[in-house]
């Protein structure tokens, strides 16, 4: 009997081992300080209390890819702290990515933080980046940016805070390219480079990745370059006198480390590198958008897409259309005539006409005032091209509303053919579909996406270079299929585009912003939204 009692006892005993592990062991082992006080919560995913004895001596905090390090006067007198990994979605900026999990950390007694000195946060980014990173804290409605260091071997992020209680995360930034291949080139003979991001004037710390942070050469930017669509993974062009002080210049490239030293603040603005509001969807500026996917034909974003409005020069693009499909012979010359450009002052004071400078009787290449019409939106031009189709100028504008018609474009109506007229109307919604159809002829696409381009007149003897009114097409940032520019003073600013990154295509149509800058940051924001969303 004293037997089984005894044998009872002892598997109580293991039993009561077993649960002790079960509920204390995480907590043990969560910190190597076996004489803190510490417990677990069902609400809290970490929790310890730090007495008086330890805060003097500074303590270092360890959870997951938390790291928070106290130094030895951050806290005058013992206090619980309180780490939690918030599961749950907080709204990201949508021009920034989330690379990491969301940490709040919160100091219970605040009266014993002393902000003199900052704590040092160390927060772990769960995939491997080649852009700009920061720890962001969330402070009502927005996220606020910390100064820190990236440690990509390490793939950690380390900035100062100066406070007792936040949400932190990291954010990576995909319009600035930090990590990557340096080419050299031989141009000012000094410590300077050539960045496709960052802007003339900024000073940047270079490292060579094979040294760590061993190695390391401050430059200025003074020159635009790479190109990033024909060198994908090209972050920087150093001076050669720059490359040779990390490596040798014989081998032509090398992998770097980028970290900026100072930015002007009009770019850190833009570029979304100081404090961001927690929104979700960019904010557009024009009266109008539409933006979806070519290869999933799903709607991305709109605002306000049926309104009608007038269409000003997005108006050639359907001109172009028509004229193509009379099947013109694109070397043929013809001769300018003055009585074309005197069609557009029907609509408009001379001086406020865009025109190519022709004489009458000049001799031109069907194709270059094609080009002319589209790329530069010279409005004499598209005269010129009604008059070579063969058909008459009524029958030429009665095609163009038919071609509308016949994809269900309701709305949209033509009375002339280069957009001069309000009376041009359609809405950023069925633009899109006249658009996507009408840039399906290669002539047309290219034609509009030629950044410059230059026109013999007269055989030759007379040249003029012309150049695209889409700024978009020289930044280089993405593949344009297809642009076109408009402007009114009854709607603004308009544009058409069709642009490709990594495979995806988007059309993206704007009406009526206020301003050209406006309707170029429009199009650029709402272009990297789409190519962000896999939608």
């Amino acid at each position: 009997m004293l037997k089984k009692t005894n044998q009872s006892i002892f598997f109580l005993f293991l039993i009561f081992i077993f649960f002790c592990f079960i509920f204390f062991a995480p907590n043990i082992f969560a910190q190597n300080q076996t004489s803190l006080n510490i417990s677990a919560s069902s609400t809290l995913s970490y929790y310890i209390k730090i007495d008086n004895k330890t805060a003097q001596k500074g303590y270092t905090i360890l959870y997951k890819d938390f790291k928070l390090s106290l130094g030895t006067t951050s806290l005058s007198d013992a206090s619980e702290i309180k780490v939690e990994e918030i599961a749950g979605q907080m709204p990201i900026p949508w021009q920034l990515n989330q690379i990491s999990r969301v940490y709040q950390f919160e100091i219970i007694n605040k009266s014993v933080f002393t902000s003199k000195n900052p704590l040092y946060l160390e927060l772990k980014y769960n995939k491997p980046s080649d852009y700009f990173k920061q720890i962001y804290f969330f402070d009502r409605g927005t996220w606020r940016a910390l100064p820190g260091s990236d440690y990509p071997d390490k793939k950690i992020v380390r900035s100062p805070i100066h406070l007792p209680f936040f949400r932190a995360v990291i954010l990576e930034n995909t319009r600035l390219m930090t990590m990557g291949q340096a080419s050299w080139y031989a141009y000012k003979k000094g410590l300077f480079a050539a960045s496709p991001d960052f802007p003339a004037g900024a000073r940047l710390r270079v490292y060579n990745s094979a040294l760590g942070r061993q190695k390391f050469v401050d430059v200025t930017i003074n020159d635009y370059g790479p190109n990033r669509l024909v060198h994908p993974g090209r972050v920087i062009d150093l001076d050669k006198v720059a490359f040779s002080k990390l490596a040798a210049t014989s081998q032509g490239t090398m992998a770097v480390l980028v970290e900026p030293l100072f930015l002007p603040p009009g770019f850190k603005t833009m570029q979304n590198l100081g404090d961001i509001k927690a929104e979700t969807n960019p904010q557009v500026s024009a009266k109008s958008a539409y933006l979806l996917s070519d290869n999933k034909n799903n709607v991305i974003y709109e605002k306000n897409s049926k309104a009608v409005l007038p269409l000003a020069s997005l108006t050639k693009i359907i001109s172009a259309k028509v004229f193509s499909d009379t099947k013109p012979d694109l070397n043929k010359i013809v001769a300018y005539s003055i009585a074309d450009e005197e069609k557009n002052y029907l609509y408009c004071k001379k001086w406020e006409s865009a025109k190519l400078k022709l004489a009458d009787g000049d001799k031109i290449k069907i194709n270059d005032l094609l080009i002319a019409s589209l790329s530069a939106s010279t409005n004499n031009t598209v005269e010129t091209l009604v008059r070579a189709s063969g058909l008459s100028r009524p029958a030429f504008i009665a095609k163009m509303n038919d071609l509308a018609n016949a994809s269900g474009a309701t709305s949209t109506v033509f009375i002339e053919p280069s957009g001069l007229s309000p009376k041009n109307v359609s809405s950023a919604f069925e633009y899109a579909i006249i658009f996507r159809e009408a840039i399906k002829n290669i002539i047309i696409s290219e034609s509009t996406a030629k950044f410059s381009y230059k026109i013999n007149i007269n055989n030759g003897k007379n040249k003029i270079t012309i150049f695209n009114t889409d700024r978009i097409i020289g930044l280089n940032k993405y593949r344009i299929i297809a642009s076109k520019t408009g402007y009114l003073d009854e709607v603004g600013y308009n544009l058409a585009i069709k642009a490709e990154q990594n495979g995806r295509k988007l059309i993206l149509v704007l009406m009526g912003a206020p301003t050209r800058e406006q309707s170029i940051q429009d199009a650029l924001n709402l272009l990297e939204f789409g190519f962000k969303n896999k939608f």
